[in-house]
């Protein structure tokens, strides 16, 4: 063969080389920088739980948190994701609600047209809240609104919490996160309901019925308090007067009550100070029963007597 000619034939070899590896080299690129995040932003980087009764249910964040996504060189086979991971309970001092007890619901609209998900924080992992793909110019857009729920609950103990949350936007070879702070403030708490607010002991003869029951017997309660981890939460009673008919008087220690259910206690009623029905450490809901006893006598003069008690559930 000619000089000539293998020198062209070399040449020719050496530049397809050349082509091949740039070629090589382009798509090593197109790989690596397959897509860039021209956008992504949460607004604002915090948001608080208002403090409301436990009773109500779930508490929403506010304000509303916007997220905005715009990512470039996204082909149509390619997909964005948006995920979130709670980074840390919500703590107050040594106190703690799980991360668990926060979910979240999300809407949103874009071009591809995304897919939003609602589900619950995990604290440590990130979970998946969206997904989009590309359009055919590479561009993929979505603006999204999104809530956290808060599991509310009388076990809390009072104080302010606080926790993060981070949000991760992922395209292929490109990667952004922001951080949002969730905050509550527990303050103390009482509620107090009984099943029935009037009661009557009906007549019966005192040689037969030496203790006459209350026709509400028994007579449900529920003590709901929000306290401190070392205090107590403490129900009490007492008489405005004595059973009173004119000028006639029962003398309020005639009445005594019996009690179930845990922390509450049995009594004799009084009308000057207080006795206490019931008390608990820190806080929570508790479920009784009382029941109500007037002590039966010949010695009472006929008449219909009354009286009110007031019962006070205190919550430090």
């Amino acid at each position: 063969m000619p000089t000539l000619e293998r020198t062209f034939l070399m040449k020719r070899k050496i530049l397809f080389l050349v082509l091949f590896l740039v070629f090589c080299l382009f798509l090593n690129l197109r790989e690596v920088h397959a897509a860039f995040i021209r956008t992504f932003t949460v607004s604002p980087t915090s948001v608080t739980f208002a403090d409301q009764d436990p009773d109500s249910g779930e508490i929403r964040s506010s304000p509303i948190l916007s997220v905005t996504i715009s990512v470039r060189q996204l082909a149509a086979n390619q997909n964005w994701t948006l995920e979130i991971r709670a980074n840390t309970d919500l703590v107050s001092g040594p106190n703690t609600i799980p991360a668990g007890n926060i979910r979240w619901e999300v809407t949103g609209s874009g071009t591809p047209n995304p897919t939003f998900y609602n589900n619950t924080l995990v604290l440590g992992s990130y979970v998946l809240a969206g997904r989009g793909a590309g359009r055919n110019n590479g561009r993929a857009d979505a603006t999204a609104s999104l809530y956290f729920y808060l599991t509310n609950a009388w076990s809390y103990p009072t104080g302010n919490y606080s926790g993060t949350v981070s949000l991760r936007l992922t395209a292929p070879g490109a990667t952004r996160t922001r951080t949002v702070t969730l905050s509550t403030n527990i303050a103390s708490r009482a509620k107090l309901e009984f099943g029935l607010l009037t009661m009557s002991f009906p007549d019966a003869n005192p040689e037969t019925v030496l203790s006459n029951p209350a026709n509400v017997n028994p007579l449900s309660v529920t003590s709901s308090g929000r306290t401190g981890p070392t205090q107590t939460t403490t129900l009490t009673c007492v008489a405005s007067n004595h059973l009173v008919s004119g000028t006639n008087i029962i003398t309020i220690d005639n009445l005594t009550w019996t009690a179930t259910g845990t922390g509450y206690v049995l009594g004799t009623m009084d009308r000057t100070t207080p006795q206490t029905a019931g008390s608990w450490p820190g806080s929570g809901r508790h479920v009784g029963t009382f029941s109500y006893f007037l002590a039966n006598s010949w010695l009472y003069t006929a008449g219909d007597y009354s009286t009110s008690v007031n019962y006070t559930l205190t919550a430090p």
